[in-house]
């Protein structure tokens, strides 16, 4: 394959063109708006025709579809929940043998695929594709690359996780849909792996969580003795995970690969969004791609009453798939709080703009007052924060974050550090606000080290165990040792925080991206090969532990 990075050997006849469906992507918003209300009669009748759960929510709200003559007659009826879903599939498993047959709405010989959520709560949600509904997957991926400057040509790293995630074969099929090529490389076999087969393929762009992102340009020089630049990459796509919209993370992955970068969402399903290079210029959120196969709608957390789309306004996400055939989400609710932008984005791209709410900047005072609604937002549980930019470092000494603590501490909320180097201030702040939960992640090792010099802070972290309000988090062990699977010289770090914490204060994590072994080494080296810990006490280190910390509500309780 020829052509420098950036420049694809065949560029199309009409690669010039700046959309990929100027036919749909420039309608008026009156035409939008014509286009969902006709085609949401036709789904609504469709849904409550073929599926008992889709027609039990209209008895809820004693409607039919024939009284659905506005979006506003729409909105009377109840939303579905991912928890409701989840209930709906065990049921619909127990009783007919299937989890698809009280929601799909397609035969059982038209459904050619199945996508599901990454099930991190342990039941994954599962939904149904039809050939129409892939190809309208695959139409929403090259509308957002098409906008980007991806063209035939162009070949793209995929280095997410390919196991039945969203951003699996959902995306491979749409990168190959728009005639560019992809390198379906995945995540599972590790970070040498991705940067070997990038140095071989030499692709024009990666797609991968902006975290990996960091960690690539970080490993890089160890791993293949260059810098991430020399892999010659033109653009950065962030997918998976939060950040890719945070201005200090794009400058750094663009920095780090020389790339430009664009955050993105939108995998196995109809809801579809890409940012824009304007966002380093106040243009925040990604552009909304599928508006003719996706109704979009803001409604309140709490009370669930609707939202107007209004420029700036703030609500949980609420969407319905048209057009769609398999399993068709109505009114669905995944628990995402948005902010909405109405008004012409300066990149002169179509469409309204979201953005993915769920983070309060440290070092911007106006922002304090969103922890006082935080735990509001739904799935919200904590803070997390990592330290990682050098600007950064200095925040919990400098007095960025004293307002922090209290606040914290006086609305619930628990928050986690990477604190391998200020463990002694984790300290003189539990101590200061008993109240307040704090979580030492990663071991409280030193970042970028392995072995005695990752784990010389482990007495420091042992001494923390005195103030009843810190749990350790044992996150990403294999990456911080240089022995192989199962990693044997971290057993005795594991039983030093055991022995201090306990199994009720000791969680344990992986950090998948960056380890050296797949995931169920990762779990196994724990679960089977350190044999000393109690039968009794692995659930709680394994995820129960964790639960109870942040408070969360389990179906098993």
């Amino acid at each position: 394959m020829s052509g420098t990075p950036g420049t694809p050997a065949h560029a199309g006849r009409d690669g010039g063109r700046r959309l990929w469906n100027e036919a749909v992507e420039t309608l008026s918003r009156e035409a939008i708006a014509e286009l969902q209300l006709r085609r949401l009669q036709y789904q609504v009748r469709y849904n409550y025709e073929r599926s008992p759960v889709h027609r039990r929510k209209f008895e809820e709200a004693g409607a039919r579809p024939e009284d659905i003559r506005s979006l506003e007659d729409f909105a009377r009826i109840p939303v579905m929940t991912k928890d409701e879903h989840r209930r709906i599939q065990e049921e619909s498993l127990e009783r007919h043998g299937s989890p698809f047959t009280l929601m799909a709405c397609a035969a059982p010989e038209e459904i050619v695929r199945i996508n599901a959520t990454s099930g991190t709560t342990g039941v994954p949600t599962l939904y149904t594709l039809t050939a129409h509904d892939v190809a309208i997957v695959n139409e929403m991926h090259a509308r957002k690359y098409w906008r980007t400057g991806i063209r035939p040509g162009h070949v793209m790293l995929q280095a997410l996780s390919l196991s039945m995630f969203t951003g699996g074969l959902p995306l491979s099929q749409g990168i190959m849909h728009m005639g560019a090529c992809v390198v379906p490389v995945g995540i599972e076999g590790g970070t040498k792996r991705v940067l070997d087969i990038a140095r071989i393929t030499r692709p024009h762009a990666i797609v991968a969580t902006p975290s990996f992102g960091q960690y690539l340009i970080e490993e890089a020089p160890r791993l293949t003795g260059r810098p991430a630049t020399e892999l010659g990459l033109r653009w950065f796509f962030c997918a998976g995970e939060g950040g890719g919209s945070d201005p200090q993370v794009r400058r750094a992955l663009a920095e780090g690969f020389g790339a430009r970068v664009f955050d993105h969402t939108g995998g196995g399903h109809a809801f579809h969004g890409i940012s824009c290079e304007a966002q380093d210029e106040g243009c925040t959120g990604m552009h909304l791609v599928s508006e003719d196969h996706c109704l979009l709608e803001l409604v309140d957390p709490g009370t669930r009453a609707p939202i107007a789309l209004a420029d700036g306004a703030v609500g949980e996400m609420v969407f319905t798939f048209l057009d769609w055939r398999g399993g068709p989400f109505m009114r669905y609710a995944l628990g995402d709080l948005l902010q909405v932008r109405t008004r012409p984005c300066s990149c002169g791209l179509p469409g309204i703009r979201f953005a993915i709410l769920g983070r309060i900047p440290l070092d911007e005072p106006d922002k304090r007052p969103l922890i006082e609604t935080w735990l509001q937002q739904p799935g919200m549980l904590g803070l997390r924060y990592t330290f990682l930019k050098t600007h950064m470092k200095s925040w919990p000494h400098d007095g960025t974050m004293d307002w922090l603590w209290p606040a914290a501490e006086r609305l619930g909320i628990p928050i986690a550090l990477l604190a391998g180097d200020f463990l002694p201030l984790v300290g003189q702040i539990a101590e200061r606000h008993p109240r307040l939960k704090l979580i030492v992640d990663h071991f409280g090792v030193r970042r970028l080290n392995v072995d005695d010099a990752a784990f010389v802070t482990i007495p420091e972290v042992v001494a923390l165990a005195r103030h009843p309000n810190i749990a350790v988090k044992v996150t990403g062990g294999p990456q911080y040792v240089s022995d192989s699977y199962p990693f044997k010289s971290l057993t005795p770090h594991y039983k030093a925080i055991y022995d201090a914490f306990g199994p009720r204060r000791m969680f344990w994590g992986t950090d998948i991206t960056r380890m050296p072994c797949t995931w169920r080494e990762c779990v196994t080296a724990f679960t089977e090969h350190q044999t000393w810990i109690p039968a009794s006490d692995l659930p709680l280190i394994m995820g129960r532990g964790i639960a109870d910390w942040l408070g969360w509500r389990r179906k098993w309780d």
